[in-house]
């Protein structure tokens, strides 16, 4: 009897185990998505490099750093796509100078990593003249940028999410 349950107990640690295995080999990990879109008083040695011809009396509070980075890391399980009107476009400059008739943005970069194999990164960074700007003024110019990030598994379990970049900007340490 005692053999009986012995052996009875092992078969249940058997198909446990099993299962378990099964069940963690068919489970797709949701991807890590880390999303952050700021404006930022500018440091001393950034605004070294803005120039400032042109302009009355200039200071370094006269300008922002506007910066937006969304990084996304998944398993080989997840197919995803990051959609923008056109990322490497010029609607940043066209969004933030919408604000009034002056040109208000300065200088700035861009980068995308998009590897199949799990990581996309999207990260702009660029200085704009902020003199006489709200807050409110800039998230409305920036709500001329959506965005979406789609991803599924395999399996067909998908998630879209919709952005807007004037809804998600954080002003960081600064009042316009």
């Amino acid at each position: 009897m005692k053999h009986n349950q012995t052996l009875l107990f092992s078969s249940l640690v058997i198909v446990i185990m099993m299962l378990f295995i099964t069940v963690s080999c068919n489970y797709s990990e949701e991807p890590i998505i880390s999303l952050e879109v700021q404006v930022l008083e500018l440091k001393d040695e950034e605004y070294k490099h803005v120039g400032t011809f042109g302009l009355d009396n200039p200071s370094k509070n006269d300008f922002r750093k506007f910066t937006f980075n969304l990084e996304m890391v998944h398993s080989d399980e997840i197919i995803r796509k990051v959609q923008f009107p056109s990322f490497w476009s010029d609607i940043w400059k066209k969004s933030i100078n919408s604000i009034d008739n002056i040109d208000r943005y300065w200088f700035g970069n861009a980068h995308t990593q998009d590897n199949e194999s799990g990581q996309v990164s999207y990260s702009i960074e660029f200085i704009f003249y902020s003199y006489g700007v709200s807050e409110e003024e800039i998230k409305t110019a920036f709500h001329s940028i959506p965005f979406k990030i789609l991803w599924e598994t395999k399996e067909g379990f998908r998630v879209e999410n919709d952005y807007i970049v004037g809804d998600v900007i954080e002003f960081v340490g600064l009042q316009l």
